[in-house]
């Protein structure tokens, strides 16, 4: 069985950036694609849920860690390796 491939991308108000970088993880065929908000009051949650179905959206409050925000998306994404 081939392992499945999954991308984390960590946001929090990047509505500037965060369409640009979707588009190349979308490039690479990324099995699971989860974006982790921790709390954005830009556009940034509308940007990445105009990206469609092959992006998913998780919102976690920012708790002042950068480690924390990134277990929550290792522990989310629905990939064998992300």
């Amino acid at each position: 069985m081939i392992p499945s491939i999954g991308a984390v991308v960590l946001t929090r108000d990047e509505e500037r950036c965060v369409g640009r970088c979707l588009g190349s993880v979308l490039a690479f065929g990324f099995d699971d694609i989860l974006v982790v908000d921790t709390g954005s009051v830009d556009g940034t949650v509308d940007v990445v849920r105009g990206h469609g179905p092959g992006v998913r959206l998780h919102t976690s409050a920012w708790s002042d860690s950068f480690a924390a925000a990134r277990n929550v998306g290792l522990d989310t994404i629905r990939a064998d390796w992300a």
